[in-house]
């Protein structure tokens, strides 16, 4: 049997084959990602992100709900004229104290109701007690005397501090506290309040003076919508 040209390049073909096939193994082995490698790190879930900090909370007012009844006088403050004025000596008597500045617009709409309030009830007993808190944000005692003399205030004012509007979660003005006879509180306004709100609370105040005492709490300190001081 001889052998022909074509029965030795059968070989060959095969081997340059072969060759072809395994250099395209490894070029598509080379191609692949080191993600497409490792299906298992596909799996991984996403790193979560850090929640941002949260803010400090906002400090809440004094919950004086369960404070002891007459703690609303158990205060010494100072007139205008600089002498001390003790709230404690008005116990026995029905009592509005109203927080206000010489700057607050709501607090000058509502003083004109206020002396009316006083002219009619002061006779049966009522104390308005005017309480500026010019001394802790504003320009002092010598805004409110002008200020006295310009709205015809007729009931007494007195200079709050610090230590006062901490204690009765006084955290902007105009606040209104309507105290019986006992030291009690019977109603609270923070802000202006509704249209007739002060004479409906000065009205309140009047008729518990006069009937027979009955504990009860005093409400809740509410978030109120007023003027910071």
């Amino acid at each position: 049997m001889s052998i022909t040209a074509s029965h030795l390049r059968l070989p060959f073909r095969v081997t340059i084959v072969a060759l072809a096939v395994a250099a395209a193994m490894v070029v598509a082995s080379c191609g692949r990602s080191d993600t497409e490698a490792t299906p298992a790190k596909r799996m991984e879930a996403p790193a979560q992100p850090q929640a941002a900090p949260s803010p400090p909370a906002a400090a809440e007012p004094p919950d004086i709900s369960t404070r002891r009844s007459g703690s609303y006088l158990d205060f010494t403050l100072r007139g205008v004229n600089g002498r001390p004025v003790k709230l404690g000596a008005m116990r026995g008597k029905p009592v509005i104290l109203d927080f206000w500045a010489t700057w607050c617009e709501p607090c000058r709409r509502e003083m004109p109701e206020l002396n009316r309030i006083y002219h009619q009830y002061r006779s049966q007993g009522l104390e308005v007690i005017g309480i500026s808190v010019d001394t802790i944000k504003g320009e002092g005692v010598s805004a409110v005397a002008p200020f006295i003399k310009e709205f015809g205030i007729k009931y007494p004012i007195v200079m709050a501090d610090q230590d006062m509007v901490k204690r009765l979660g006084v955290w902007g003005i105009p606040t209104t506290l309507f105290i019986d006879p006992a030291g009690g509180l019977v109603a609270r306004i923070d802000g202006t309040g509704a249209p007739g709100m002060l004479r409906t609370s000065a009205d309140k105040l009047m008729k518990s003076a006069k009937a027979p005492r009955r504990m009860k709490p005093a409400p809740d300190i509410k978030e109120p919508e007023t003027a910071d001081i």
